[in-house]
């Protein structure tokens, strides 16, 4: 594969931003990845955070989160795939992850209008980008937490922007 400089310069911006973040995810600030594994692709998402009002536990009416519609872009503003419903991730050349089990972490945002960071087991399918992926981090959230207005009906739905960093790890022997 060829790297032009916009390349090169991106992998050194991606490296520089994310490599600490690792370093610091076993800290009380952050997600704990699993040993053994490595970031496979960086990526920012940019999209929504769709909710819906249903009726709750004690007959009022709250936000469920249905899932997200984002756009999945690489450093340098490529769009590289889709984040949708499942939570599901599809890449631009086919390859696909989706979470299988609830969050192995869900930490709150330090931001309280934002979505926490997860750190989701997921089963990938195709070859490309994401092949071998075993789990997927998101961190850096901006926006994305249910509405602050109670909703006034059942099945109403709102979408709330949101902003946040995926990495994509797979094993170190993969």
């Amino acid at each position: 594969m060829k790297l032009t400089s916009p390349a090169v310069i991106g992998v050194y911006l991606g490296l520089t931003l994310f490599l600490p973040w690792r370093n610091s995810f076993g800290e009380d600030r952050g997600i704990a990845v699993p040993d053994h594994t490595r970031i496979v692709a960086a990526l920012q998402a940019e999209g929504v955070q769709i909710y819906e009002a249903k009726v709750q536990a004690n007959g009022s009416l709250g936000w469920s989160l249905v899932g997200p519609d984002a756009k999945l872009e690489t450093l340098d503003g490529q769009l590289a795939g889709l984040h949708s419903l499942g939570p599901r991730w599809k890449a631009n050349d086919g390859s696909e992850v989706k979470a299988i089990k609830p969050p192995l972490q869900n930490l709150k945002s330090p931001d309280p209008k934002s979505v926490a960071w997860l750190l989701l087991e997921v089963s990938s399918e195709g070859n490309g980008l994401f092949s071998g992926v075993q789990y997927v981090a998101r961190v850096s959230t901006i926006g994305g937490a249910a509405p602050a207005d109670a909703p006034t009906q059942a099945g109403e739905k709102k979408s709330v922007p949101y902003r946040a960093v995926y990495l994509f790890l797979a094993g170190t022997g993969t």
